[in-house]
């Protein structure tokens, strides 16, 4: 549940320290997770107007950082500090907050002692008058002592396994846990060691040692008359929060050399491969413990992926594409070598502009007859186009791809072109059938009749079909976005023209993200206009004038979270030294504006992402799943290989195609 909530006011007390406060700007970003933050917004105290539509969700936590910058024009050092001494923030909701949390954990009882039958037989077995020795006294009041003043444990009892028995080390090499109680455990003076972790070169440990004292009798008779305390026995102790293992025991003898209680040497717990735990014994650990590999797991699966690069690394044939699903086989795939201060930044791009998408009619026949022949047949109707007809040979040459239009009157469908496909008929040779498709997806839910206009004699039937404007379509959808960021490199040609960079969009539910250019070319100027549809809803930029053939990075973040998006366009300084080095970037504009869609929107689409063909070239083409901070922006568009693959939703950097045959391994 979404509430809005303004903010009436924003006092800060400066120690300006002779700095002009005039050159002081301040800006404020908030988040609900300490991981994804909204743009960064410029505050004016006195006029808090742009911050007058924030939104955020009731049942999370709301935190603000503050960021203060003084820039008076030059690059020089300021002769004495600005010091922000306090930020006073004043928020009105309509939404009751929560009251102070008053809450607390209640003391953890987890001992079969509190049972009316335990203590029945427990109070009966201390008889003072009738021990007959001074011994027998001893042991009574070692077993009072662990029973009445002893701290609670969760006791896991483990026994080498009859089987696994290892006569040349003398070891048992298979564990199992057997046993499981609630138990109390004596610390000698009842000194905890301390909480602090050690570090050592195996990583980190607990304060050793920990020693415990176990009452002999107390213990067999929980556990059975003659059993004891072993090694590798582990137990969890509520009082500290922490999980033990035993490393050594022994039986401590007093009086009249009388076995007594254990003395317990206790490690930090340890998962052991060797030990086999019960079904029943793993579901409590999981309750009360959480291992490394469980806390940090989608952190090192993060750090692995963005060590490794997977998607960035792999090498492309026309067998296995890790990114794009399809590709216009008229795109270029040029080389540019160009660095950034020498480290290679851009090596491959897409030269978009040499995409022909015109209509073209074909006369359909009757049928299926000869080699030339190309007509509607089967249900749903789909055309089928012989080896040496038009349509198969616009196939064959690039000019008819799937994704193209099948175009009547002002509909268009999308196609899917499948074969070659071999005939009995050599007189029909090989042949190619074109189907059509409700939506990108080319998904047979999805089909549908081909469009065309039936023969009326004298004139044949005809079909139409409008070169696509995909020129990539990749493998990643737009599912379920709150904040992402679109990021690459453009070089605009000199047009009057309006297109789409990259398309997310279903058309057929009005949802997903466009980012569209319009670019205006005259004698005296180069202007271009940057338009983004978020879900119908669409935020145009203000214009910003560009030079034609020349490398521009765009950042387009987006967040339906905030409800805010941007545009920040980056040109690039040429090295005096090396015209294929850049060694700087300049901003061209920067422009923050307010998204208005619902509070609790999402973008969700079946369409996959795809470039769409234009006057224009692009390479190094990211979506990110996070909103791309503006201080991040160099470090990003500094690399073709990203070191954060595990926040890429795509990751483009325009590779060929290697044409390798593939060579399968008979068996």
């Amino acid at each position: 549940m979404y509430f809005p909530f303004t903010i009436d006011s924003y006092d800060d007390d400066l120690a300006t320290n002779g700095n002009d406060e005039s050159r002081v700007i301040r800006q404020l970003r908030y988040s609900t997770d300490l991981y994804s933050w909204s743009l960064w917004y410029d505050v004016n105290p006195s006029d808090l107007s742009n911050l007058s539509s924030i939104y955020f969700e009731t049942e999370l936590p709301l935190y603000f950082e503050v960021k203060y910058t003084y820039d008076d024009g030059t690059f020089n050092n300021l002769t004495s500090n600005v010091q922000v001494e306090s930020v006073q923030i004043r928020i009105n909701t309509t939404n009751q907050q929560p009251t102070q949390d008053n809450s607390f954990s209640p003391n953890i009882d987890s001992s079969i002692e509190s049972t009316p039958a335990y203590q029945e037989a427990a109070a009966k077995a201390f008889q003072p008058y009738q021990t007959g020795s001074l011994v027998d006294v001893y042991r009574a009041l070692s077993y009072q002592t662990n029973q009445i003043y002893g701290h609670q444990v969760v006791y896991f009892r483990t026994v080498p396994d009859r089987n696994s028995g290892d006569s040349i080390f003398k070891e048992w090499t298979l564990f199992n846990t057997i046993d499981r109680k609630c138990i109390k455990i004596m610390v000698p003076n009842n000194e905890f060691p301390d909480n602090k972790p050690q570090y050592s070169d195996f990583g980190v440990d607990f304060v050793a040692p920990f020693e415990i004292h176990i009452d002999d009798q107390y213990f067999q008779q929980l556990f059975g008359r003659g059993s004891e305390p072993r090694s590798r026995d582990f137990m969890y102790i509520p009082i500290m929060n922490r999980m033990y293992e035993i490393k050594s025991t022994y039986l401590f003898r007093g009086l009249m050399n009388a076995p007594i209680y254990w003395k317990i040497q206790l490690v930090k717990y340890q998962q052991h491969a060797d030990t086999e735990i019960r079904e029943s014994d793993k579901n409590a650990l999981q309750n009360l413990i959480t291992s490394s590999e469980d806390l940090f797991a989608v952190k090192v699966q993060n750090e692995t992926q963005n060590a490794t690069n997977p998607k960035q690394y792999k090498t492309i044939s026309l067998f296995q594409d890790e990114t794009r699903a399809q590709a216009n086989r008229q795109i270029k795939v040029r080389t540019l070598d160009m660095t950034y201060n020498y480290s290679l930044l851009l090596q491959y791009y897409y030269d978009l502009s040499v995409i022909q998408t015109p209509t073209v009619t074909y006369d359909l026949n009757a049928s299926i007859t000869d080699q030339e022949s190309q007509a509607i047949v089967g249900s749903p109707a789909t055309v089928v186009a012989a080896e040496n007809s038009q349509i198969y040979k616009a196939w064959r040459f690039g000019f008819l791809n799937p994704y193209d239009l099948n175009v009547l009157n002002s509909s268009a469908e999308y196609i899917d072109t499948r074969g070659p496909n071999n005939t009995f008929d050599s007189a029909i040779g090989r042949q190619i059938v074109i189907s059509g498709y409700s939506n990108t997806s080319l998904d047979p839910t999805h089909q549908l009749p081909i469009a065309f206009t039936p023969a009326v004699s004298p004139n044949p039937a005809k079909i139409s079909f409008k070169g696509r404007d995909s020129a990539i379509v990749y493998k990643a959808n737009a599912t379920n976005i709150r904040n992402t960021t679109i990021t690459g490199l453009f070089k605009f040609s000199k047009s009057t023209a309006t297109y789409t960079l990259i398309r997310g969009f279903d058309n057929s539910t009005s949802t997903g993200i466009k980012v569209v250019a319009t670019t205006v070319s005259n004698s005296s100027t180069n202007t271009i206009t940057i338009s983004v549809i978020v879900n119908n809803v669409t935020t145009v930029f203000n214009a910003f004038n560009f030079v034609p053939d020349t490398w521009y990075s765009i950042f387009v973040p987006i967040s339906t979270e905030y409800k805010q998006t941007a545009l920040y366009v980056y040109g690039f300084v040429t090295d005096p030294a090396n015209s294929k080095n850049w060694n700087g970037i300049t901003q061209i504009t920067k422009q923050v504006k307010s998204l208005y869609l619902d509070p609790e929107a999402t973008v969700s689409t079946e369409s996959s992402w795809q470039l769409i063909s234009g006057p224009y070239s692009i390479a190094n083409i990211r979506v990110f799943n996070t909103m791309v901070q503006e201080e991040d922006h160099e470090f990003v568009l500094s690399q073709q290989y990203l070191r954060d693959e595990s926040m890429l939703v795509l990751v483009d950097n325009c590779k060929p195609r290697l044409n390798i045959p593939f060579i399968s391994i008979n068996r």
